[in-house]
């Protein structure tokens, strides 16, 4: 059968895209970004612009302002907005807490072209 070069060459170039795929700095938790230790310096520098809120999950201000920020994210991803959404654990990442000064939750931090917005 003379198709069967054609598919094990097909085959090859669809097992070799999916081992050259780069994968995601970013965790997503619906439509979010999970931002780390690890990852938020290069979210900050990707992005023209992202909003990073800064919560704890025992904080009763961070539990109303949770839904509330996921939905915004959903509403820019549907408009394909430039505008990313990130979030931060500061019960996870206390070093980013001191980092960027947060002493209280919820926080938020804005930045625009790699800037922090005062």
């Amino acid at each position: 059968t003379r198709q069967m070069p054609e598919m094990k060459i097909l085959l090859l170039l669809c097992m070799s895209s999916c081992f050259t795929a780069k994968k995601s700095p970013y965790d997503k938790s619906e439509g979010v970004l999970v931002l780390t230790d690890k990852n938020y310096d290069v979210a900050v520098a990707e992005f023209d612009y992202l909003l990073v809120y800064f919560y704890a999950p025992w904080c009763g201000h961070c539990k109303a302002l949770g839904p509330e920020f996921v939905k915004a994210g959903q509403m820019l991803k549907e408009k394909d907005s430039v505008i990313k959404l990130g979030k931060v654990d500061g019960t996870e990442e206390t070093e980013l807490l001191d980092k960027h000064s947060v002493t209280g939750y919820p926080a938020l931090k804005l930045y625009r072209k790699g800037q922090l917005v005062p």
